[in-house]
């Protein structure tokens, strides 16, 4: 029955091929899991992960001690989204900060006759670990607008401030 199979396999392989058919390969964009405003709110690590992505400014500031915090702009163009990464290295006193990340996003509106802009979304997130540890933001999708990643330190779990994020350490914005 085998055989029965693989000859008929054969010959609809043929014929496809004899009547110009292509058959899609499988690429990395098939593994991403969103694309563009498909990727609001979602995890990176889960539905971008297979795609390629580009760290578009990296800040490092003072932690507790001799530590440092980094904050990082992430964007992805087979996703099509941004998203903020952290990264502690601390962790060293009694009392330790809670770190908190997050990904800014504005459009760009005209109001009175002139264009200002305003925050249309805000993810995130925290860095739980310590020395070395990393977190990230969920993604917000790229729609001509501009992006920023921020960085902050708390002995609370809720975040010192609201946008526009007075007293983070922030990226300068990606359009």
């Amino acid at each position: 029955m085998s055989h029965v199979r693989n000859r008929l396999t054969t010959i609809a392989c043929a014929t496809l091929f004899g009547l110009g058919v292509i058959l899609p390969s499988a690429t990395p964009a098939s593994a991403v899991g969103c694309i563009g405003s498909g990727c609001t709110g979602k995890d990176p690590q889960l539905n971008c992960s297979g795609a390629p992505f580009d760290t578009l400014e990296s800040r490092t500031g003072p932690g507790v001690g001799p530590s440092l915090y980094t904050v990082q702009l992430r964007y992805s163009p087979t996703c099509q989204a941004f998203w903020a990464r952290g990264i502690r290295e601390d962790c060293a006193s009694l009392q330790t900060p809670w770190v908190h990340i997050a990904e800014e996003q504005q459009k760009s509106i005209l109001l009175d006759g002139e264009r200002t802009w305003v925050t249309s979304r805000v993810q995130r997130s925290q860095v739980h670990d310590c020395q070395g540890g990393t977190g990230w933001t969920r993604m917000n999708p790229d729609e001509n607008d501009r992006h920023r990643a921020c960085l902050a330190t708390n002995f609370s779990d809720m975040p010192p401030s609201s946008p526009p994020f007075d007293g983070w350490l922030c990226t300068a914005w990606r359009y």
